[in-house]
């Protein structure tokens, strides 16, 4: 049988709209100077029909940054193989998390949250709350230590760990504007001492 996805509603359709409209519009603009009306206008809508969407400003932007990071969610999920070597299958998730958090809008995005970060406290603080719910690395990491093949006693921090191995050299220093854009020989450096680093700490012998 033929599982096709199903189609979205009127109402579904409209709200991918806006926030594709709005998406580009913070991106341009910045948060401060966005207009409701031009995102609006961009996404073929009505102001009204934009606010029974989203209650405010605030939470559109809010929306779209989970967006973005959702996005990442997916893009860095790798299904434990216990077939692979472990540095085999960290490298990739490494990989892929460096693809994801030096992409331009996405450090665009989180420069915006945190130079509004007052108006915008209460959002940022629900999304790190949502978000902690769902970490595929530290499924991933979950995964390996069942197989006996780390020693990890939580999986969430020894996650949150890895990331900061990846995102200290090569994100935030882009939020804070303290930096050009990493080249891809940065990018494999801190891949790679990722990597080490957090199989010295957690692996286990072979």
């Amino acid at each position: 049988m033929n599982s096709a996805e199903p189609k979205l509603t009127l109402t579904q359709r409209k709200r991918l709209d806006i926030l594709a409209a709005a998406r580009t519009e913070f991106l341009e603009t910045g948060f401060r100077d966005t207009s409701i009306d031009r995102a609006a206008e961009r996404a073929q809508v009505s102001k009204r029909s934009l606010y029974n969407h989203f209650a405010s400003k605030e939470a559109l932007f809010g929306a779209i940054a989970e967006q973005f990071v959702a996005e990442l969610q997916q893009a860095i999920y790798v299904e434990y193989d216990p077939a692979l070597p472990l540095d085999e299958q960290l490298r990739d998730i490494a990989e892929r998390e460096v693809a994801h958090v030096t992409d331009d809008d996405y450090v665009a995005v989180f420069q915006m949250f945190f130079s509004e970060s007052e108006s915008l406290r209460d959002i940022i603080d629900e999304m790190a709350a949502r978000a902690g719910g769902h970490d595929p690395i530290a499924t991933w990491i979950s995964a390996a230590a069942a197989d006996g093949r780390l020693a990890v006693d939580d999986p969430a921090f020894a996650s949150g760990q890895f990331v900061a191995l990846i995102k200290g050299p090569l994100f935030w220093p882009r939020v804070a504007g303290c930096g050009p854009a990493p080249g891809q020989k940065v990018k494999e450096a801190v891949v790679n001492g990722a990597v080490e680093m957090f199989l010295a700490r957690y692996g286990k012998p072979a």
